[in-house]
């Protein structure tokens, strides 16, 4: 585990746009105690297959909390609390710098989230180069992608669907559960 897994103070939110002119933001409110934030960096690591990741992050950290790669997938973290929590599954953190190392869309950062077991829930605010975008839920116990039925996805520090199959009226016309 790591310090994120352990004690969530993370308080985010990220918003993204679908299609050829789309775009990824993001902020990170994270409490740097006056450690931090002077020392944000832009760390750039090799990728599967000769590929670049760039990951905004701090010393010492890592894994990543938002990144992208040179194949155009970018991604941001927002913690989501009280969705249980698993020592024995894999830090977030590292889970998300494997997606940015191997993955190129949207359904290949899907699909290597689904199979990986997280130690505590998040949301993840993915987007890929050919214009598509959504967020993946994710809960020790598994994980879901989330997916905006207009141009416009966003995400913060909670699930839209607290329970999988529930409708709820208010967001119907907006999302659709994978």
């Amino acid at each position: 585990n790591t310090v994120f897994d352990a004690k969530k103070a993370i308080m985010c939110t990220t918003f993204s746009a679908k299609g050829p002119d789309g775009f990824f933001a993001r902020n990170l409110d994270f409490p740097s105690l006056g450690v931090l934030h002077p020392r944000t960096a832009v760390f750039v690591l090799p990728a599967d297959g000769g590929g670049r990741v760039a990951v905004v992050s701090y010393p010492g950290l890592v894994g990543a909390l938002t990144g992208i790669n040179s194949r155009g997938l970018a991604c941001g973290v927002m913690e989501c609390y009280g969705k249980g929590h698993d020592p024995e599954g894999e830090p977030y953190a590292m889970i998300f710098r494997r997606v940015l190392a191997a993955c190129a869309t949207v359904e290949e950062a899907a699909a290597l989230i689904t199979n990986a077991k997280a130690t505590t829930g998040n949301n993840l605010m993915i987007a890929d180069a050919a214009g598509d975008a959504a967020v993946m839920e994710i809960r020790p116990s598994g994980a879901r992608l989330r997916r905006s039925l207009g141009r416009y996805v966003y995400a913060t520090n909670h699930f839209l669907e607290e329970n999988p199959g529930e409708h709820r009226a208010d967001e119907g016309a907006l999302v659709q559960m994978a």
